[in-house]
């Protein structure tokens, strides 16, 4: 428990699109909401900064402003966003509390205008396909993160152009190798074999260090919540005793949609679980301060719709 004692955060805004000039608003009170899925999109976060001086709200004008998020607690501090400001809103709380709202995104620009042109010899395989893929990336400032390798050696019989969006061919390259995109909390690029998590031990997850509630088996896989931790991200394996794990609880109503009923197909093995889906949230003078996690089963069947799962795919 000694990990979990004592909130920690840090805010950091830039005032001007590539100016390195910034405000850090530790101290101030702050609430955020950070939204990541192992689904291709960037991570999208909402931050309340309250009760600002109104010299200080009217040096934030236009957008594509750099903020870092670090939360977590002492001992535990980690970054959970760093990003692009695409909006500020002020606005009022209550007669005696105002705030200001920035919502941003990462990996704006290599996700967004990216583009890649050229063409591939015959003869190619993945690997090479990957490295053109990659150097489009990187000239708009995208970093790499985890990127699982190749599982498909065959090479390709015929040559390729490409012209178009570089995030678009990277999707396809991704489902041709049974892989899924993302982007870490920085904005790095990763690629998590579907079938397999990076093989960095997992992050056991219990009621000593953080788990909250009981995990909840559903139709979009385990659904879980913990003391807010930036240690759990998007693709990486987690483990939790299966004794802990409840199962569905299936809605009776009339007229209700029929789901897949194996939810079992879901459970991991000894307890490992690839976490598809991140939320974390915290206001920094309320209740809130957790993590939310949606995860499949290593090894388990994929669900049908990415993180926004509806069922889970009958067994084969």
């Amino acid at each position: 428990m000694s990990e979990n004692w004592n909130r920690a955060s840090q805010l950091i805004v830039g005032l001007e699109k590539g100016s390195s000039e910034a405000l850090d608003f530790s101290n101030m009170r702050i609430a955020f909401e950070v939204r990541q899925a192992l689904d291709a999109q960037p991570a999208i976060t909402e931050v309340l900064i309250y009760n600002l001086s109104t010299e200080t709200m009217n040096k934030f004008k236009g957008e594509g402003q750099d903020i870092a998020l670090y939360a977590g607690y002492e001992g535990n501090l980690g970054l959970i966003f760093q990003g692009q400001v695409f909006q500020f809103r002020r606005g009022r709380e209550s007669p005696t509390d105002t705030y200001l709202c920035i919502v941003a995104q990462n990996a704006d620009v290599h996700h967004n205008f990216a583009v890649l042109k050229g063409t591939l010899a015959a003869g190619r395989d993945l690997e090479h396909e990957k490295q053109a893929i990659f150097e489009s990336f990187k000239a708009n400032g995208a970093q790499c993160g985890y990127l699982a390798p190749a599982v498909n050696e065959a090479k390709a019989p015929r040559g390729k152009t490409y012209c178009g969006a570089t995030v678009d061919y990277m999707k396809e390259y991704a489902d041709n190798n049974n892989q899924d995109l993302a982007y870490d909390s920085n904005g790095a690029i990763t690629l998590i074999n579907r079938k397999q998590p990076p093989a960095a031990k997992a992050y056991v997850l219990s009621t000593a260090n953080g788990l909250t509630g009981m995990p909840q088996l559903t139709a979009s896989g385990l659904s879980a919540e913990c003391l807010l931790n930036p240690k759990i991200k998007v693709g990486d394996q987690i483990q939790i005793k299966e004794s802990l794990v409840q199962t569905q609880n299936y809605d009776t109503g009339y007229g209700q949609q029929e789901v897949d009923k194996d939810f079992k197909q879901a459970f991991g093995a000894d307890g490992y679980y690839k976490v598809v889906g991140v939320s974390h949230a915290g206001d920094t003078r309320g209740d809130i301060w957790q993590t939310s996690i949606v995860a499949l089963g290593v090894g388990a069947t994929q669900a049908v719709t990415g993180v926004a799962i509806h069922g889970v795919q009958n067994a084969v």
